[in-house]
């Protein structure tokens, strides 16, 4: 019966194409794996590579046995996964999460699995999209939940698994005024504003700067914060005007402000992420229960979606 660890050995060359590389993804020495190569090659007294000084290709038989490789050890990645499948959530879970996802959408998902599956140990990282999801691709993290914008999309990559959780319509905010205002605003009416934006590299920033670059201005920046909380409260001081999701105008935070929707509309996408392949009890459990959080989420914010519609469409019902 041939050795697993050595069919490992022959897929990984097989799919890096020389010694050295396949040992970086093995986490291996290359000796090693030449060692592993030369006794399959043993076991199965068949010539599976040609050598030279410098490089290494497989031969006929060489890439006959690596296809079967591929089928060998995708049944038994599946069995662990299945067998990890039929145990009860627990253990360590390891999530990385932006911070309106982590108070609105992950806390009350974890408290839920708290309840039902104790015995999972939840570790939770405050880290923005482009982060999160490198966490994930390193294996630091087990899931990230993220976003993206319409007018910053962010590419799928095939190393991960995601999901839609919900999306929310972007709002445009300014301390109340006495007459108010009808919407919705054209972004292109705020030129002489001045902004709160999110800091400088995140992908909030840059919708920001992108919606006012389409409607033809760069914003001048008055502050910028790493959460909406903050930039509210500069708002409402009237230090400046903002672009923020619907789910930071939750609860008591719309007080004191001029809430509109725009002219064109803005939306934000929220997902979870997972490597493709990873799974486990614990991963599916918490993304199960993200899902039933993600539909409460999705009602608040069609609820301060549809608020904002009733306050600038005097022919919509106030019920």
């Amino acid at each position: 019966m041939l050795d697993i660890r050595r069919l490992q050995a022959l897929q990984a060359v097989a799919r890096h194409g020389s010694i050295a590389a396949a040992a970086r993804s093995l986490h291996f020495t290359a000796p090693a794996i030449s060692q592993q190569l030369a006794a399959l090659e043993r076991d199965t007294q068949a010539t599976l590579f040609h050598r030279t000084a410098r490089s290494i290709r497989l031969t006929e038989d060489g890439v006959l046995l690596a296809a079967h490789a591929d089928v060998v050890l995708s049944q038994l990645e599946s069995a662990t996964n299945a067998l990890a499948a039929h145990r009860a959530p627990a253990g360590p879970l390891r999530i990385a999460a932006f911070p309106t996802a982590i108070s609105g959408l992950l806390a009350p998902a974890l408290q839920t699995m708290a309840a039902r599956h104790p015995g999972v140990v939840a570790t939770v990282i405050d880290a923005e999209p482009d982060v999160a999801d490198e966490l994930v691709r390193n294996e630091q993290v087990d899931i990230a939940i993220s976003h993206h914008y319409d007018l910053v999309p962010r590419a799928v990559s095939a190393a991960f698994e995601t999901t839609t959780l919900y999306d929310e319509p972007m709002l445009f905010v300014r301390a109340a005024s006495v007459v108010g205002g009808a919407g919705p605003i054209d972004i292109a009416t705020m030129r002489t504003e001045r902004w709160i934006l999110p800091p400088l590299g995140t992908t909030c920033h840059e919708h920001v700067q992108r919606a006012c670059g389409a409607a033809g201005f760069v914003p001048e920046i008055a502050a910028q914060c790493t959460e909406y909380h903050g930039a509210l409260a500069l708002v409402r001081a009237g230090l400046g005007v903002a672009l923020v999701p619907a789910i930071a105008l939750d609860g008591e935070e719309r007080f004191g402000l001029d809430v509109l929707p725009t002219s064109v509309p803005l939306r934000r996408y929220v997902s979870v992420r997972a490597s493709t392949g990873r799974s486990s009890s614990s991963i599916r459990t918490l993304i199960e229960a993200l899902h039933a959080s993600a539909a409460d989420v999705a009602d608040r914010v069609n609820s301060v979606a549809a608020m904002e519609t009733r306050a600038t469409n005097p022919g919509v019902s106030r019920r």
